[in-house]
This record gives C-alpha cells, structure tokens and sequence, in this order.
C-alpha cells in the first residue's frame, strides 16, 4: 500500500520523539515531522490554518475555541493535547509585597498576551481564589527585552497596551504594576538578587492541591488537521490520532527506565501517577470532558469568546468516530 505523505508541525516535545526517531510509526503515513524549539517560530500556532504546507499542526487550546465560536470549521480538532501545565508557578510579584492571589482584585497587573491559553488559565486561578478578570487594571508588555511584543489583539475596556519599549519586570520594579503573568520564566528570575519572586513560592503544593480540588489538568495546545486532508483521508486521520498517542505512551513508558532528566525523576513521576492516574497527561474527550468545559466556561466568563461554546463543538468528528474515548 502506497503511504501518503504527512507533513506534521510541532514543537519539540518530549512525547513526540518516539515518531520522530521512528521507533513509533503511523500505517498509511510517510510522516515528515518537523519538530521546533518553543519560542523560535513566530506564528507557529497558526500554521495548521495558514501554512498549505502544512497538514497537521499543534494549536492554540484557547484560539481554536474562539474560531469555533465564530464558526470556523477549516481543521479537525484532535484531543491529543501536546501541551499541558498548571498556571500557579506564573505569578510574579516584588519581594516582601503581596502574598496571596485574594489580593490582586482592584491591583493592576501586567500580562504578556491576553488571548493566550496559558494565561487564560493563569487567570483562572484567580477566578477560583475569587477575583475575576473584570476585578483588576491590565496592562499588556512583553516579559523581558529577549520576548516579542504582545500580539495587538481587541481587548476588555480594563485592558490596555503598555509602551514598545515596556517590559513587565521594568514596569514591576518600578511600581508601575502590582504583578505580572508571563507563561514562561523570566530569565533573570535565577539572576541573584533578582528584584522579585513567585507569588507561590511552593507552586508544585499549590498545584497538586488544585487538581485535588478540580480534578483539572490544564491543556494548552491542540493538535489539528486540515478540514481538506481530513475529508479526503478521514481513516489517516484517526491513525495519526493513534501515532500520537502511541508516541506519548511510549516515551512515558520509558522514562522510568533512566530518569535522566532531574536526579529526581523518577520519584516525580510516582508522585504525578499516584495523584492524577498511571496516564497522567491523557488523550481523548471522555478523560478530559472536565478540563474542556472549565476552558469554554473560563473564556466566556473572561470576555473572550462571544457565546458559550459547549465542550461538544470541539471536537465532533473524534466524537462520532470513537464515541466511547
């Protein structure tokens, strides 16, 4: 049987390096998987929609929402989420200044971009400590001077854009915001005397106890292909849905072995599979139905999206397909 190329865009996860190095394959494939380090492509988000180059590609959570509750149906959502984290670790604020999320509501906060999906759940935290989006002053800059700007998307009357040359830790230290929330670290957060700190100093405790109390593991990004390939080859499709989820089981399965990643792997990964189940990071619509419709709920409840969008929009042919995952 003859295999059609597929050319897949992701970033360089762990989970996807079994297909890469082809010690997981897809029948019916020829995968061309170009793997990128985060932060290095800019639009890389957005090219499973733009890019005819591209068949399938990673997504953001959040944006895909969005487009569906415009009614855009040009890709196939997968529940195959290449990209999950808990938030608490993103709050930063000055030394010795505030202590708690319960205190930002009426506090101007600095953001790095207000649509992302990272930030959407970061602003979900203070939503369970019961501040709402609409309680605080925003303002959005890049992190640090090494970030690029924050895309120029519509904003909340409470929102604004802060100055080119602004950074977030510049206008932290100089009292100009109370907090910011940037999804990744800020590199001088490891500098010595770094003028300020995590708001949760123990953000692994924070977090563990949110799942407790949730039972949500944030999912960030999606993987999607295009509405023409799918039609075209529905059965592929569902066989790189496969790929994928072989692939994320097979490096889970392996990285016990070695733990090489910290001295402490290993006892991080018996933690994780004793709080949040052997399949820590699932697949599928049944196992993650909560976590769905926490992020539809979120993006409505923050003015992101027009119309509640329900969790059963998203992903309708997955659903059709394999009704019982």
């Amino acid at each position: 049987m003859t295999s059609v190329p597929v050319n897949l865009l992701t970033q360089d996860h762990d989970h996807y390096l079994p297909l890469a190095l082809g010690d997981v394959s897809i029948p019916g494939v020829d995968l061309r998987l170009r793997r990128v380090r985060v932060g290095t492509t800019q639009g890389l988000l957005e090219r499973v929609y733009t890019d005819p180059e591209v068949d399938v590609g990673e997504a953001s959570f959040a944006r895909y929402v969005s487009r569906i509750a415009e009614g855009d149906r040009s890709v196939v959502a997968l529940p195959a989420f290449a990209v999950r984290s808990f938030r608490h670790r993103c709050f930063y604020v000055r030394r010795g200044d505030i202590n708690d999320v319960s205190q930002f509501r009426g506090k101007t906060i600095g953001i790095s971009e207000w649509r992302a999906t990272g930030n959407t759940w970061t602003r979900a935290v203070m939503s369970d400590a019961g501040v709402r989006t609409q309680d605080c002053n925003w303002i959005l800059a890049r992190t640090d001077s090494a970030k690029k700007p924050p895309p120029r998307d519509a904003l909340p009357a409470n929102v604004r854009f802060g100055e080119d040359s602004d950074t977030l830790i510049d206008l932290l230290v100089a009292g100009r915001i109370d907090a910011f929330i940037a999804p990744l670290e800020p590199v001088a957060l490891y500098e010595k005397d770094c003028p300020f700190v995590r708001l949760f100093d123990d953000y692994p405790a924070a977090e563990r106890d949110y799942f407790k109390r949730t039972g949500i593991f944030p999912g960030h990004h999606v993987v999607c292909v295009k509405r023409s390939f799918h039609d075209a080859h529905p059965d592929l499709t569902w066989a790189i849905y496969q790929g994928l989820e072989d692939s994320k089981r097979s490096c889970d399965d392996n990285a016990k072995l070695f733990g090489q990643s910290s001295p402490w792997l290993l006892r991080d990964l018996e933690t994780a599979q004793a709080l949040m189940g052997e399949d820590w990071r699932p697949y599928g619509v049944r196992n993650n139905r909560r976590m769905i419709d926490a992020l539809c709920r979120e993006l409505f409840e923050q003015g992101l999206v027009g119309r509640r969008v329900e969790a059963s929009e998203l992903f309708p042919e997955f659903e059709d397909a394999f009704p019982m995952r």
